[in-house]
């Protein structure tokens, strides 16, 4: 289900459907959770508080991974891997929305991120790999962050 199914299903007053899960969709667009809320809370687009909220949580995440990797080896309940897998699947959806073309997809929703936004929130992405690498390379002692 995407965003647009999401409000038909929503506004379609003869549907026996009362709630909705989202399922592996949010692990393929985990980004869009903001449109979720952003519809739930009947806001029509997506504005830059949403984006910045993006940002933030994405970068609250990052501080998470490195916190968890400076613990004590008999402390830690999850491998790198783990920790990078929703920054993984954050950047494959940042990618996917880089290169959709309405043309190629008529039928699927467009990006609601403008390619700006994709850059920054990369941007964020491989500035946080690039701390939990140094981190990991230091054997579990949390980097400075260099942008401070």
């Amino acid at each position: 289900t995407n965003l647009t199914q999401l409000k038909y299903l929503q506004s379609d007053e003869s549907s026996p459907i009362s709630n909705f899960m989202a399922g592996r969709w949010s692990l393929r667009r985990p980004l869009d959770l903001v449109g979720i809320e952003d519809f739930l809370n009947d806001e029509s687009s997506v504005s830059q508080i949403e984006t910045s909220a993006i940002t933030s949580a994405l970068e609250d995440y990052i501080e998470y991974v490195l916190a968890m990797l400076t613990l004590p080896s008999q402390k830690k309940r999850f491998t790198t891997a783990d920790l990078c897998l929703p920054l993984f699947l954050a950047a494959e959806q940042l990618k996917d929305d880089w290169d959709y073309d309405e043309e190629d997809n008529p039928s699927k929703d467009p990006p609601f991120l403008s390619y700006d936004e994709i850059d920054s929130l990369y941007d964020v992405i491989r500035d946080g790999v690039t701390q939990i690498q140094e981190c990991r390379n230091k054997g579990g002692k949390k980097a400075k962050n260099s942008s401070n």
